[in-house]
């Protein structure tokens, strides 16, 4: 292989790189926007329910909720039920 074609080669591998990062980056923005938007859900859900049953009970109610989520992040759950346990 030629220095050029070499050269050539290099150029459209760091090309197809940068373009998967790109990629990768677009979808975790994606990704994080959503999973704000979801916790905002459930942590809205966790004050309603805090407002007709005890303050314990309605965490332990959403961090299940929230682990039942498709694709849930249980570090997430867990963090968001530490939250509302501490405001109780």
């Amino acid at each position: 292989m030629s220095d050029f074609a070499k050269k050539e080669l290099l150029k459209t591998i760091r090309a197809a790189t940068a373009a998967y990062l790109d990629l990768c980056a677009s979808e975790m923005e994606a990704k994080n926007a959503t999973s704000a938007e979801a916790q905002q859900v459930l942590s809205d859900e966790a004050e309603a329910i805090k407002r007709t049953i005890d303050c314990p009970t309605a965490c332990q109610m959403a961090y299940r909720k929230c682990l039942g989520q498709p694709g849930a992040d249980p570090a997430v759950c867990l963090a968001l039920r530490t939250d509302c346990l501490d405001g109780c």
